[in-house]
């Protein structure tokens, strides 16, 4: 179910809280007591499960006892980390966990892609992309037909 999936975002801001953890010297059970959480809670924002809540990171930091600097720097990351995808409106037709795959094509600095059959999604027109849609079931209500290509189009703009 798209939604579902962390985003790179809370993936990275996980990965750094872990990493301010491991650096404080912290188990998971140290690093709860002393944030005041459960043992799920911290394990899910660590994996980058959770919806992350400012008061939860503050309670870490300083658990973790993190410069102003660090502070700082994980905060916006955690306000970054809740930016909603521009796929996001297109949650009736991704495919389960596609939102994944753009949340990581977002966040790369450049895409390498070899295709013998189709144009890649990210250089198709529009008529294209109506077209193969259509090839590939012609079955399809228009109104479908016509999400993905949106779908299709935005992902491009982004």
């Amino acid at each position: 179910m798209p939604g579902v999936t962390p985003t790179m975002g809370r993936r990275r801001l996980g990965g750094v809280l872990k990493s301010l953890r491991l650096g404080a010297g912290l188990s998971n059970e140290q690093a709860r007591q002393r944030a005041g959480m459960s043992t799920a809670k911290l394990s899910r924002l660590e994996a980058g499960h959770n919806v992350v809540a400012q008061k939860d990171i503050r309670a870490l930091l300083d658990a973790y006892n993190a410069d102003s600097q660090t502070r700082d720097k994980v905060l916006r990351l955690a306000q970054l980390a809740e930016h909603r995808g521009w796929w996001q409106e297109f949650d009736d037709v991704l495919p389960a966990d596609f939102d994944l795959y753009l949340s990581v094509e977002e966040a790369a600095a450049s895409l390498l892609v070899f295709q013998t059959s189709v144009v890649h999604g990210l250089l198709q027109t529009e008529d294209y992309a109506r077209a193969w849609h259509r090839a590939e079931d012609p079955g399809r209500p228009n109104a479908e037909l016509e999400r993905l290509v949106g779908l299709r189009m935005a992902r491009k703009q982004a």
